[in-house]
């Protein structure tokens, strides 16, 4: 089985190293030729990020620890209103 390999690209003229990478030279330039402030910036938001979902999961387990004493001790029948059911007046504001 013969697997011939593409031809070598054509020596890069002056005029070449003088313009700006576009297309396929963007996609061929090496990971570390990206600018330090551009990765550095790319680390900022990807922690933000991670932090942010860190925080929302927390949130989460603490909401689930607050209120899992609730569902233990109350009954589930008690917390579905039945349209018999009246609102209990509060210091005099009427919710309806």
């Amino acid at each position: 089985m013969n697997i011939s390999l593409p031809p070598a690209p054509p020596a890069p003229d002056r005029q070449a190293q003088d313009r700006p990478a576009v297309g396929h030279e963007l996609l061929q330039q090496d990971k570390y030729a990206t600018p330090l402030r551009e990765r550095i910036i790319t680390g900022l938001v990807q922690g933000a990020g991670y932090l942010s979902i860190l925080f929302v999961s927390l949130i989460c387990l603490f909401l689930l620890k607050e209120g899992l004493p609730a569902v233990v001790n109350v009954p589930v029948g008690s917390l579905l209103a039945s349209p018999g059911i009246r609102l209990r007046v509060i210091s005099g504001y009427y919710p309806c």
